[in-house]
């Protein structure tokens, strides 16, 4: 079920990446990536991102525990939201809603997906469908997915790597474990 949900977000991330445009898309890629809550991407603000430290720092008012929370960025991320930089006007929030400037809603991001999914069904007649759920994916299913990965990725730092590589392989996740710890050291 893992491999499943990995391999949405890759044919996600290549589908935005391929075919989308705006701000909406790259809100997306960036949940994806950081595996925050999307509340968390529409109030980021610029001054929050420390680029020479590659860290997200949000305020702990943003935080539903109440503590700042740091999120670590990959090369990708920081590549993503240089080129953000350089496409929009300055403004307080990373992803402002196109027209009046203010945060994007979590609608932008539900109709992007529904987009997504009609687009893609009409090409292979599946879309994009969250195998646990039945229905279309949505941003808190990556944000649990993501959850997961980082757990197995702990556990996988606490034990010897190499007795779990068979196993591994047949869960098809070797490949995926790899790029998400080289992107989590980064």
């Amino acid at each position: 079920m893992l491999f499943i949900h990995f391999r949405i977000n890759k044919i996600l991330l290549k589908h935005i990446n391929k075919t989308e445009k705006g701000i909406s898309p790259k809100a997306l890629e960036f949940t994806i990536l950081t595996a925050c809550h999307s509340g968390e991407i529409f109030g980021a603000k610029w001054q929050e991102i420390d680029f020479k430290n590659k860290v997200w720092i949000i305020p702990k008012e943003q935080m539903k525990a109440e503590k700042e929370h740091r999120v670590p960025l990959s090369k990708g991320v920081i590549s993503l939201l240089k080129s953000i930089q350089e496409h929009i006007q300055p403004q307080d929030f990373i992803f402002p809603a196109p027209h009046s400037g203010e945060m994007l809603y979590d609608m932008s991001l539900t109709t992007l997906i529904k987009r997504m999914h009609e687009q893609k069904q009409k090409e292979n007649g599946l879309g994009y469908i969250d195998p646990k759920q039945n229905r279309v994916i949505t941003t808190h299913g990556q944000h649990s997915v993501i959850g997961l990965l980082i757990k197995l990725i702990t556990y996988l730092k606490c034990m010897n790597i190499s007795s779990l590589t068979s196993y591994l392989m047949k869960q098809k996740l070797l490949t995926y474990v790899k790029l998400i710890w080289k992107n989590v050291r980064a």
